[in-house]
C-alpha cells in the first residue's frame, strides 16, 4: 500500500484523521531528509498536519513540524500553533516565511495562503497601497423609504444566489423577527433579480445594487462584499448590525434577543473556533454582529481595509478564505475585550443553514472550484464533513 497524499485524502473524506496522523506521520519521520526537496512529501505533510489540527493533537502536530523543519510551504501550520499560544511575534515570523498556495504541495484548506498577510504592519501598508476602490452602490427601497428599525441585517450575493435564497430567507425573517431592516447587497443583478427587489422592497427591506462588480466572476468577492455593505449600513444608519450568509434562515426573534440579558449588545460578536486552527479558520464568517460603537466601526473599517489591500495586490489567483483572513487579522488590530464569541445556542436556536452540505461535491470535489457565492464559512463547514477539492 502506497502512503501518499491521495491515500490520506480518501481517509480524510471519511474522517479517519487518527489513521492519517499515525501512518502519515511515521512515513514523514522516516523520510525527513527528503521532505524539503519532495513536493509529494510536502503535500502528505500538509494533509497530515491538517488532520492533526482537526484532532486538536498539538503534540503530534509539533512533532511533525519538527520532522519537516522550517519549510515555507508548511509555515502556516507553525503560525497556527504560535497564534494559538499567544506568541504573535513568532507567528508573524512564520507567516513571513510562508510560500504561496501551490496545488503540488497543498490541499484545499491551504488556499488561505493566497490571501494571508505576511507582516503585522499590514494596515500601514494598506493605507499606502490600497488601489481597490470602495464598491459603488445604488439604493432601491419602497416608496415609503426605510422604516424605523431597532437593528439592521446585511446580506450580499450575486444574482444567482440572490434568486436562489432571497425569498426563503426574507420569509423566515418576517416570520421570526421584529424591529429589523434587512439590506441586501446584490452584485450585477439581472432582470429577474430586479423584479424580485421591486416586488419585495418595503419598510423592512432595502437593496444596495452594485451594477458592475469590482471583481467580476470572483466568488470570494461575492462573499466578502457583505462587509463593505455592512460598513456603509452601520455608518449611515447607526443601527446594531448583524451580517449573515444569504442562504440562512432565521428561527428566533433577533430583536427580542438584542434586548435580553443573554446578549452583550455593546460588544462585537463573532464565531470564534476553539482549539488549533489555521488563521483563516479561526473566525467563521457566516454570522456576526457589530454594534454601533467606536470599536464596532473600527473593526469593520479594519476588515474592509484588509479586503481592499489583498484585492488591490491580487494577480487573479483564487482567494478563498479572504473573508475569514480579514476577520482574524482585523481582530488582531483591535482590543480583544471588545469581542465576544457567538455562543453555540445562537446557531442552534436562532439561525439555520439549510444549504450547509448541499453543494459540498461541487464546491470541494472539482478542479474548477465553484461559481457560488457562499462565504468561506460554508467551505469550512463542508471541509469539516471531510471533503476536499481535487486540486492535485
Amino acid at each position: 500500500m502506497k502512503i501518499n497524499y491521495y491515500w490520506a485524502l480518501e481517509r480524510f473524506k471519511q474522517g479517519r484523521f487518527e489513521e492519517i496522523v499515525q501512518t502519515g506521520g511515521d512515513v514523514l519521520k522516516d523520510n525527513s531528509a527528503v521532505i524539503p526537496s519532495s513536493d509529494k512529501h510536502i503535500k502528505l505533510a500538509d494533509i497530515t498536519l491538517r488532520s492533526a489540527l482537526m484532532l486538536g493533537d498539538r503534540e503530534r502536530a509539533d512533532g511533525l513540524l519538527h520532522a519537516c523543519g522550517n519549510l515555507g510551504p508548511l509555515s502556516h501550520f507553525r503560525a497556527a500553533t504560535e497564534f494559538h499560544d499567544g506568541r504573535d511575534d513568532a507567528a508573524w515570523f512564520s507567516l513571513a516565511n510562508a510560500t504561496p498556495y501551490n496545488p503540488d504541495q497543498h490541499g484545499f484548506w491551504s488556499l488561505g495562503l493566497n490571501s494571508v498577510v505576511r507582516s503585522s504592519e499590514w494596515r500601514q501598508h494598506a493605507e499606502r497601497e490600497s488601489h481597490f476602490a470602495w464598491p459603488r452602490t445604488e439604493r432601491l427601497t419602497s416608496s415609503d423609504g426605510d422604516g424605523r428599525a431597532d437593528y439592521a441585517i446585511v446580506f450580499s450575493s450575486d444574482s444567482g444566489y440572490f434568486k436562489r435564497f432571497f425569498e426563503q430567507g426574507l420569509s423566515s425573517l418576517r416570520r421570526a423577527c421584529s424591529g429589523f431592516v434587512a439590506y441586501y447587497h446584490v452584485i450585477e443583478p439581472d432582470e429577474e433579480c430586479l423584479a424580485l427587489m421591486r416586488e419585495h422592497a418595503a419598510s423592512d427591506t432595502a437593496f444596495l445594487i452594485e451594477w458592475q462588480a469590482q471583481r467580476p466572476g470572483d466568488e470570494s468577492y461575492y462573499a466578502s462584499a457583505r462587509f463593505f455593505a455592512a460598513h456603509e449600513v452601520l455608518r449611515e444608519t447607526g443601527l446594531p448590525t448583524f451580517i449573515f450568509d444569504i442562504d440562512l434562515c432565521v428561527l428566533g426573534d433577533l430583536g427580542a434577543l438584542l434586548k435580553s440579558a443573554d446578549w452583550q449588545e455593546k460588544r462585537i460578536a463573532c464565531r470564534f473556533m476553539g482549539g488549533l486552527t489555521l488563521p483563516w479558520q479561526k473566525i467563521v464568517a457566516n454570522a456576526m454582529y457589530v454594534p454601533p460603537t467606536r470599536d464596532g466601526r473600527g473593526y469593520l473599517e479594519a476588515v474592509c481595509s484588509y479586503l481592499r489591500y489583498i484585492y488591490g495586490r491580487s494577480a487573479g489567483e483564487r482567494l478563498w478564505w479572504i473573508d475569514q483572513n480579514a476577520l482574524f487579522f482585523a481582530y488582531l488590530t483591535c482590543r480583544a475585550r471588545s469581542f465576544v464569541s457567538i455562543p453555540g445556542w445562537f446557531v442552534k436556536e436562532y439561525v439555520h443553514y439549510p444549504k450547509m452540505f448541499e453543494d459540498k461535491d461541487a464546491v470541494l470535489g472539482s478542479k474548477g472550484g465553484t461559481s457560488g457565492t457562499g462565504s468561506s464559512a460554508n467551505a469550512e463547514q463542508q471541509e469539516a464533513a471531510c471533503t476536499d477539492s481535487g486540486v492535485s
